[in-house]
């Protein structure tokens, strides 16, 4: 969500995010990022599979991946 991050202090909101993952993942780790001071409070989270016609939300919009690009992160 680097493009569409959450500043300052807001209400409880849904946010989404949108990624291609290939169907070998055996496994996918996420967090939450806080920069600076405050608190942060997440819960109920959800996976859903959905069809192309819903839009990524990445930052590479638009450009759908084949295959995973650098897994040995050997890339700057």
């Amino acid at each position: 969500m680097d493009n569409r991050s959450i500043r300052g202090t807001t209400d409880l909101n849904f946010y989404s995010i949108v990624l291609e993952v290939p169907e070998e993942i055996v496994s996918i780790h996420f967090g939450i990022l806080l920069t600076g001071t405050g608190k942060v409070w997440a819960g109920g989270f959800k996976f859903y599979e959905v069809d192309l016609s819903v839009s990524l939300t990445n930052m590479l919009e638009g450009n759908r991946l084949l295959e995973p690009l650098n897994l040995r992160f050997d890339e700057g």
